[in-house]
């Protein structure tokens, strides 16, 4: 006998297999995510999405099954070769499955849309909840062209619009977005519109650089976003000593021309040798893009010493200086550290003196007295920079992390919400606040900074796997921090390895396993994998002797959530007295 397909379809349509099958479908991508919401909601393991994807799977052909043998009737679950055909009611049947499928697919397209912006609107709001300011306006320094013939200038590019920014922060009405987030769109083929919308700014000021003999030639242009065009230009022709007063005279006129209030006590007219300042300029590129490397940090230190024999005038010159002397006797341990923080000290004050408004000295003088233990003058350099640092982000970033050293997180929270408002391209910036967010328990506003970083920088594949394994740590999702580490080069997967066995509560591998992963920091990583377990006593002993270890940056050890289940101990208290008379400060207890 002949199989009738038209007899079979015809029977799939009576049934309602095919639209109890869409039924099913719909509703099962529907638990599938409001699952998803109460596992992040209650911060349940994936081990319960996976159980209801396959309970869902299996299910799918049970219910076809079930579709075709049995009809859901008023009287009753029948066989439906039981029940006769009845028009009207197969008609009602269809239309509710029809109204299910709609609106369940209704629910979907909104879903997916919401999915697809979330990411953007959380960072929006990270954007928006910042300190407030009253700016009558906004713009962003773009790096200088480098048009020198041989394209040999690139110090002069970063340098001159870092300089040129430091004098249009002076203009409290006026938001300007560091040059870091500015320069990340160097040789890049952005529109400016694009540009002054992924760094909340109205204008763009761009420009080029020419050396000619004893002369720079700048020229820059004030571009208005909101059409591409350019509303102002100019060219100077200065001499090289004349180059600071250059600076001047163009945030004068950007000032004017956006009707700023202009303060011509702000607006300074100085003069530095031009070898002095080329070495300097040179010097803090190099800083800039090699701060840890032991080579670059030596040539900035020698060229720095010898801006200093030639114009010892300029506060820059001794600012610089104070950051490669502390780099290479805390970071890097090329030089005796008590000594060079002395000589940096020494340098750090004198830019002070120099220049009172310098920023960079400001920095330098607070960080210097904390490594020097000079609390009070700490505190002191940290007062002063909250006033005019306030469209400095990175004073911002600075202060942020001053509170956080001194246990004082709310108060520190604000200006890293600020710092990445006015610097949104940093990953310094970002990870700070990534920091904060951990520590208050947001930890989707974490994962979304993640994200950002990634965007930002591809190419930095390594860090953001490794930031998204320590999410996964934080979020207790064990499994996927697994899959993530083997993805990582062989050498680094036993650092992570140990680290996921320790959250898990498997401490024997990590101590048979620590030493010879050479993670460093072995105290106190080991007073946070007991404290996490809930072995106090051993936690406090490791502990002890993590004091050297975190003692200089004691923000690590305030905003750790693993050593939370160490706050109720009294030898907690001990503890921080202990870092308290370190200091001669007194730490709160508890953060603040």
């Amino acid at each position: 006998m002949d199989f009738d397909f038209k007899e079979y379809f015809r029977e799939l349509q009576r049934r309602h297999v095919v639209k109890a099958g869409l039924a099913y479908l719909v509703g099962a991508w529907l638990l599938v995510q409001v699952l998803d919401i109460l596992l992040d909601a209650f911060e349940l393991g994936p081990g319960w999405m996976q159980t209801t994807i396959i309970a869902l799977s299996i299910g799918f052909p049970i219910w076809l099954i079930i579709a075709w043998v049995y009809d859901f009737s008023p009287e009753g679950i029948k066989k439906t070769e039981d029940v006769p055909f009845d028009p009207e009611a197969s008609a009602n049947k269809n239309l509710q499955l029809n109204r299910f499928i709609i609106g369940g697919l209704s629910i979907v397209v909104i879903l997916l849309v919401v999915n697809t912006f979330r990411m953007s609107d959380e960072f929006k709001e990270i954007q928006e909840d910042v300190l407030s300011a009253d700016f009558k306006s906004s713009i962003a320094v773009l790096a200088l062209e480098d048009r020198s013939p041989n394209k040999d200038h690139e110090y002069l590019s970063f340098g001159i619009s870092e300089n040129i920014y430091d004098r249009l922060i002076k203009f409290k009405d006026l938001k300007v977005t560091s040059p870091t987030s500015s320069f990340f769109y160097k040789d890049k083929d952005i529109s400016f519109d694009v540009i002054a919308e992924e760094l909340g700014v109205a204008y763009i000021l761009e420009g080029s650089i020419v050396p000619i003999a004893d002369k720079y030639r700048i020229s820059m242009r004030l571009i208005d976003s909101k059409d591409n065009s350019a509303i102002w230009s100019k060219t100077y022709d200065d001499k090289k000593e004349n180059i600071l007063k250059t600076y001047d005279d163009l945030a004068r006129n950007i000032a004017r021309y956006l009707k700023l209030t202009v303060d011509e006590t702000d607006i300074q007219q100085r003069k530095v040798d031009p070898e002095a300042y080329d070495l300097w300029l040179r010097a803090w590129d190099l800083s800039m893009r090699s701060r840890f490397n032991e080579d670059a940090m030596r040539q900035a230190d020698s060229m720095l010493t010898r801006a200093l024999s030639i114009d010892s005038t300029y506060s820059r010159i001794h600012s610089g200086y104070a950051g490669t002397l502390f780099h290479r006797a805390v970071y890097l341990g090329a030089i005796d550290r008590d000594s060079g923080l002395q000589r940096a000290m020494r340098s750090a004050k004198r830019a002070y003196e120099l220049d009172p408004e310098d920023i960079s000295a400001i920095n330098w003088c607070s960080n210097l007295s904390w490594h020097l233990r000079d609390v009070e003058n700490y505190q002191k350099y940290l007062n002063e920079l909250e006033g005019p640092g306030q469209g400095n982000a990175d004073a911002m970033f600075y202060i942020s992390w001053c509170y956080r050293r001194m246990n004082q997180v709310d108060k520190g929270y604000p200006y890293a919400k600020k710092a990445v408002e006015l610097n949104p391209k940093n990953v310094d910036n970002l990870n700070q606040l990534m920091d904060y967010e951990v520590y208050y328990g947001n930890l989707e506003k974490a994962r979304s900074l993640i994200d950002i970083i990634g965007d930002i920088y591809p190419e930095s594949d390594e860090w953001y796997t490794d930031s998204l394994i320590w999410y996964y740590f934080e979020k207790e999702d064990f499994s996927k921090a697994e899959e993530l580490i083997h993805t990582l080069e062989k050498d680094n997967q036993l650092v992570y390895k140990i680290y996921l066995e320790a959250y898990r509560g498997n401490l024997d591998y990590v101590i048979d396993n620590y030493e010879s992963s050479d993670p460093g920091d072995w105290s106190y990583n080991m007073a946070c994998f007991h404290a996490v377990n809930g072995l106090i006593d051993e936690a406090f002993e490791f502990l002890d002797g993590a004091f050297e270890e975190v003692c200089d940056y004691p923000e690590l050890f305030f905003m750790d959530p693993d050593l939370r289940n160490l706050y109720d101990d009294p030898r907690w208290d001990a503890y921080i007295d202990r870092l308290s008379g370190e200091f001669n400060y007194d730490f709160p207890h508890r953060p603040e």
